[in-house]
């Protein structure tokens, strides 16, 4: 089947069969390109944000509560927190289609945001000071939930692109979904550790709505390019 020419870059990195049994509301968050002019902002609660879920490993909460936090690798643990997301598309470096997602916990400036790309090994997900940490994902359908799970990431210095061995057992999975129940779209991220355990994770509800890239929303999106490796 082609692809749309008008479609996102989750929609490409899919297919057009398995986008369009994703429930309407998920399609509705993922749809927003540079085509359309879209972006989606998603307001809800995170029940429960947690780090290190193993006891044993009480300085993996220590780290990520000092270090992750600090530079924008995790969010904050707690409960019942005030959630934002905000998805816009840009343009990276390189020219080519990017959703930058800033994601606020609590009303905090500082947040847990990434830049995405569709490569052509598919989703490329960048994070950290600088964009410094690029992890592919993989993205799958499975009733009518879209799910990301991680398979590598990578250091980048400049143009180098650094494998990280230590972090080769370490998997993010993110899934989002429609409740019929609440109305809402939930998600789930839990990333953990093959050698670690359970690092952090969050789960919680929200809804979106979407406005044009003229909205003041899209300022708070662009949070997570600036000084990065992408433009508007």
């Amino acid at each position: 089947m082609n692809q749309p020419t008008r479609a996102s870059i989750f929609h490409r990195a899919l297919g057009a069969d398995a986008y369009a049994r994703l429930h309407p509301e998920v399609r509705r968050h993922f749809d927003a390109s540079l085509a359309n002019d879209q972006v989606a902002v998603g307001r809800g609660v995170m029940q429960r944000i947690w780090h290190g879920a193993d006891a044993r490993f009480s300085w993996v909460r220590f780290a990520l509560r000092y270090g992750g936090v600090a530079l924008g690798l995790a969010p904050a643990a707690g409960r019942d927190v005030a959630f934002e997301i905000v998805n816009v598309p840009v343009r990276d470096a390189a020219g080519r289609e990017a959703i930058a997602s800033a994601r606020t916990f609590a009303g905090e400036r500082r947040g847990f945001d990434t830049v995405t790309t569709l490569e052509p090994s598919g989703l490329v997900d960048t994070m950290g000071p600088r964009g410094c940490l690029a992890t592919s994902m993989r993205i799958s359908e499975r009733d009518g939930s879209l799910v990301l799970r991680s398979v590598g990431t990578r250091l980048r210095l400049g143009r180098l692109a650094v494998p990280l061995p230590f972090l080769a057992g370490t998997e993010t999975e993110a899934r989002e979904w429609f409740d019929t129940e609440t109305g809402r779209l939930r998600i789930s991220v839990r990333v953990a550790s093959r050698w670690l355990g359970p690092l952090f994770g969050y789960e919680g509800d929200f809804a979106v709505r979407v406005v044009d890239a003229s909205a003041p929303e899209t300022q708070r999106g662009l949070r997570s390019v600036r000084g990065g490796g992408a433009r508007a």
